[in-house]
This record gives C-alpha cells, structure tokens and sequence, in this order.
C-alpha cells in the first residue's frame, strides 16, 4: 500500500484521505468551497467564477499508483548553484535546500499547488512559468490527473487561503488547467525589479495588513 503525503501534511493510505484532509473543514462561508466524500467518488462544490464543480471518480482516485517524491517548494530561494572553474564559468546545480514540504504525491499536485502559491510563497512569474513549460510532461495519470488540478484550484491548501481577497495584477487563469496563470494581453513589458523593490513592497504590503 503507498502512502501519500508527507511531514507537512500527514501521511494518508488514498487519495480520498489525502484529499478530505486538505480540505479541512472548510465550508463556502470561510473558504468558498465544500468538499464531500462518498464511498465512490470525492466531490468539490467551489463558488469560484472558473470552477463549479469536480468529481473525482474511484478511477480518478487511483492517481495513487502515479505517487513520486516531490519536493514541493522547488523555488529560486531553494536552489543553490555555483559556477565552475574552466574559462566559460558556467554554472552548475549545487544543492536543493527546504525539504520540509517535501512527500509523496502525484506530480499533479506539487504542479498544481504553484497556482496556488503564486504572489505569496512564490515571488517570480517568469521561474513559474518556465517552471509549468518544463515540468508539463511529467504530469502522469491523463484526465485524472487534469481533474486533481481542477479540484486543487477549487480548494487550495489552507496556508494559501487568504483572510482577505489577494488580486494578482497583469495575469489571469488560463482556460487550459495546465497552464495556470498566464500574462494578460495588455500587460505590457516586465520591468527591471530590484532586491530593494521587493524589500520596499513587501514593507508597503506588511503595513497596509496591519502587520508593522
């Protein structure tokens, strides 16, 4: 029997466990969503604009088989590199740090989960997208896995749902699950953004919260 999860989120026998266990105990009042098990089928009612409903079948459910290791927060701040000593001085992987959201799960859901995360954990839109463009092949499991992805935008994990409504400027979701988020038309070019702008924004931000 596999099991799914990690020290992060527990470790679960089935997906539906898994599942049950991120929803929580959210309702549509407090996390704009509802999640039901049944004895054949795991169901997700959002009230979110892109998404209504997703049923995961028993045979959705048996993304169970297509469990890897993760590492579940594969971000620039985790990765180490260094340059080597010949005259090109190209540089080379030299260690991934932060394991501790790492477990087992379907590839789907660590590639799922960066929707989430994106503007709050996860700073940079151009590593997500590159991201999404070279990891888009490892997702196993065919329409199963398309619908985990549907139910991870449904009800994302507890730590990404905000008390307050969180607005991503200059991108929106795709109507292609698979590609996430993705630059607005008219969004214009990206502009040279320095260490300090992000220090001066995240203070802005700390401040408009309350936090500082």
């Amino acid at each position: 029997m596999s099991l799914i999860g990690g020290p992060e989120l527990g470790y679960h026998s089935d997906m539906k466990g898994f599942l049950a266990n991120l929803a929580g105990d959210a309702t549509p009042d407090k996390a704009k969503f509802s999640a039901t098990s049944s004895s054949d089928a795991f169901v997700v009612e959002s009230q979110l604009e892109k998404v209504d409903q997703v049923e995961l079948i028993n045979a959705d459910l048996e993304l169970e088989k297509h469990v890897v290791f993760c590492h579940d927060d594969l971000e620039p701040r985790n990765i180490l590199i260094k340059r080597d000593g010949s005259q090109s001085g190209k540089w080379h992987l030299a260690a991934i740090i932060d394991w501790e959201m790492a477990g087992f799960f379907p590839f789907a859901y660590e590639y799922g989960h960066k929707d989430a995360a994106l503007g709050s954990s996860n700073l940079h839109f151009s590593y997500y997208a590159l991201f999404k463009e070279q990891s888009r092949h490892l997702l196993a499991g065919g329409k199963s896995a398309i619908k985990l992805l549907e139910a991870l935008r449904a009800m994302p994990n507890k730590e990404c749902r905000p008390t307050i409504p969180r607005t991503r400027e200059k991108v929106e979701l795709s109507s292609d699950i698979r590609d996430g988020w993705v630059r607005k038309a008219d969004a214009g070019d990206v502009g040279v953004f320095t260490k300090q702008d992000n220090d001066d924004l995240e203070m802005e931000s700390l401040k408009e919260l309350g936090y500082v």
